[in-house]
């Protein structure tokens, strides 16, 4: 524990905020260091004005708008894009609306991921977590490039929400997807407006693999459905599902997300610069228990299919059977 005089308080404080005068620090804040071994400099940043608890009128601008172009885009991909490929193929018609989710899901997700795993592997945030939380959070600078991939993945999940609710099919687990379409949205505007902003980077590059791969397997169902397709692809291609699914939304998200959420702001950023520390870790738990959730539906499909020779269907969907046979 580092002993600072009065006036060497003093001093920092008005190196943070001119305007401002330093309180002397009170029993709790005195036990929460002396507990935690947090340097009591960093509580010092709270001094500084915060931000508002909602982005600026021109960020939610750009997210509304995205949202609306998303919308537009894929209604301009299902009549010219996933419309005739559909036709190509011979679809049956109950087909038609999980292809063209699927499709425009496909398109989404392997162009997002691409983008924020070019970003992310230039920081060193991605192998050490703890530089999520150094000085000067929470008023760590956000690259624009960080900028766009927030208001892009926030437009995304708010479109996603509307098309839940009005253009994709029904599932089972429909409360269970509006949740975490809810969640996610949550999540990102939390990170961008209170902070956690490279959390939130990490917690996209976590998502996002893995809904590549399993609206592939989707999409290779319904073109079976229609003509067949060699056995092979689907026996190569469904593994990569589970081992993405574990190795990034359970094993990764858990072990650098969640923990450094978890651990890393009290001995990093302090107590006192971390808003909604315990709204955001409540909502990244909902967030794991949903992947856990979706992870035992693959497992159920994969032993199905492995011991009982049933077809790769989604567990979820009850009207996404094999029609080969009628």
């Amino acid at each position: 524990l580092f002993v600072i005089s009065w006036g060497e308080q003093e001093q920092e404080s008005t190196s943070l905020s001119t305007k401002m005068e330093l309180e002397e620090p009170g029993f709790y804040q005195t036990w929460f260091n002396d507990t935690c071994g947090v340097h009591p400099m960093t509580d010092l940043r709270v001094l500084n004005p915060r931000d508002l608890a909602l982005p600026e009128a021109v960020i939610c601008a750009q997210i509304l708008l995205l949202a609306a172009l998303f919308t537009i885009g894929r209604s301009w991909a299902v009549r010219c894009i996933f419309g005739p490929i559909a036709d190509w193929r011979g679809m049956y018609p109950e087909d038609y609306p999980r292809f063209f989710e699927s499709g425009w899901q496909i398109t989404y997700y392997t162009i997002s991921w691409i983008v924020c795993a070019y970003f992310v592997h230039q920081v060193d945030f991605f192998k050490q977590t703890c530089l999520c939380w150094v000085e000067p959070f929470p008023f760590q600078p956000v690259p624009l490039s960080f900028h766009w991939m927030y208001v892009v993945a926030m437009g995304w999940y708010l479109h996603c929400t509307y098309a839940h609710l009005f253009l994709d099919p029904r599932k089972s687990d429909f409360a269970e997807m509006l949740i975490h379409h809810i969640v996610t949205f949550s999540l990102l505007l939390f990170a961008y407006c209170k902070g956690y902003t490279r959390i939130g980077v990490l917690i996209l590059f976590c998502m996002d693999l893995s809904d590549v791969f399993l609206h592939v397997c989707k999409i290779v169902r319904v073109f079976d459905n229609a003509k067949p397709v060699p056995p092979y692809v689907m026996d190569v291609g469904f593994p990569l599902l589970p081992i993405s699914w574990v190795a990034l939304r359970l094993y990764f998200y858990a072990r650098k997300v969640m923990y450094s959420t978890f651990f890393h702001p009290f001995d990093y950023g302090s107590w006192r610069n971390s808003d909604l520390y315990i709204p955001f870790n409540i909502l990244l738990v909902i967030l794991f228990l949903l992947q856990v959730l979706w992870f035992y539906y693959i497992m159920k499909t994969a032993i199905l299919h492995v011991f009982y020779g049933a077809e790769f269907d989604d567990e979820r969907d009850p009207h996404a059977t094999t029609r080969k046979s009628q």
